[in-house]
């Protein structure tokens, strides 16, 4: 009967670590989606910052949140009930002031 009272030590022994296991990889995800939290709105602030000092007005502002977001053109003027036409000439003044060529630089730069 002494072996009972051990298997019963051994699984309470071996509950107990699992509980205790479970409560850190809780309290670590907690802390990991915190931190997510906050570098992401590090990351949305800065982008803002880089917008405003690259000159950029609030319309064209939201255009590159779009492009941003990976939309086309046309996609963006049906967002912005806006001409595609309009789109274009608002990329091309966003190109000027930030001094790029292609979507992706203009992205890249504006996430710095």
């Amino acid at each position: 009967m002494w072996w009972f009272w051990i298997m019963l030590g051994l699984i309470l022994i071996a509950v107990t670590l699992l509980v205790a296991n479970v409560k850190i990889y809780q309290r670590n995800a907690a802390e990991r989606n915190r931190a997510r939290r906050e570098n992401e709105v590090a990351l949305e602030e800065r982008f803002q910052k880089n917008c405003t000092d690259a000159g950029l007005t609030q319309r064209e502002i939201e255009i590159v949140l779009l492009v941003r977001k990976g939309y086309k053109n046309k996609q963006i003027a049906g967002e912005l009930f806006i001409a595609e036409k309009t789109v274009d000439t608002h990329m091309q003044n966003i190109y000027a002031k930030a001094g790029e060529r292609s979507r992706l630089a203009l992205i890249n730069k504006l996430n710095r």
